[in-house]
């Protein structure tokens, strides 16, 4: 086999396993939303806005985060951060898996089960974070909003992540304060820490990783260092 060969078969199993890695993070990060969702504590701020919107469009709670997804590939493009195949992903995917989650977990019925799902969600949302965009094929439609806000500002992860939380729950509690509560406290500041806690341990580099990767195989030159 020969070098440029062996470069190929590198460059096509790295974007495998980073892909298998991308969806583990989806799929956790929809559980995480589904049980904030169950807990019946209050929702994240973003639930919250997808809940209101709810009340206008025939939509389900999983589908509606797809139209927001795509709103805010278009807002993140305006700031300077190009969607990759994991944003892409992440806007059809967490809408479809938390559907399915939604289907399987049940309502918690009292606060003693409520606020172990619930702290349960911010703990999966935020290190379901760091998986998907530890891939390297583009973060979020949110998270690539989070990560240009980071660029732009020289903030740590945890702060821009706390200030675009609070801005849309302030968005949210104007539009419907019924799924307001203790959960939307707990999910708009302590997810900022829990996803700057995940990027540290799984030493993903803030505003790094959000401009879409090239997919396909690098000349042979390249890969090969010649």
């Amino acid at each position: 086999m020969s070098v440029g060969t062996r470069a190929r078969f590198k460059a096509t199993g790295n974007l495998a396993a980073r892909f298998a890695l991308l969806n583990v993070g989806l799929a956790l990060f929809a559980l995480g939303l589904s049980l904030g969702y169950r807990a019946g504590m209050g929702l994240n701020s973003w639930g919250i806005l997808q809940a209101a919107l709810d009340r206008y469009v025939p939509l389900t709670f999983g589908q509606m985060g797809v139209v927001i997804g795509a709103v805010m590939i278009v807002v993140s493009l305006g700031a300077g951060v190009r969607p990759g195949i994991g944003t892409i992903c992440n806007m059809l995917l967490v809408g479809l898996w938390t559907d399915v989650c939604n289907a399987h977990i049940p309502q918690a019925t009292t606060w003693l089960i409520g606020l172990p799902m619930m702290a349960l969600g911010v703990f999966v949302l935020g290190w379901a974070t760091g998986i998907y965009i530890k891939a390297g094929l583009g973060a979020g439609p949110r998270d690539s909003f989070m990560l240009a806000v980071t660029r732009r500002t020289g903030w740590p992860i945890g702060v821009a992540r706390a200030v675009i939380e609070g801005t849309v729950f302030v968005l949210g509690f104007v539009l419907d304060r019924s799924q307001v509560g203790l959960g939307t406290i707990a999910f708009t500041f302590a997810i900022g820490p829990v996803v700057e806690l995940a990027f540290r341990v799984l030493r993903v580099p803030p505003g790094g990783v959000a401009v879409a990767p090239r997919i396909m195989p690098q000349p042979i030159a390249e890969a090969t260092g010649d």
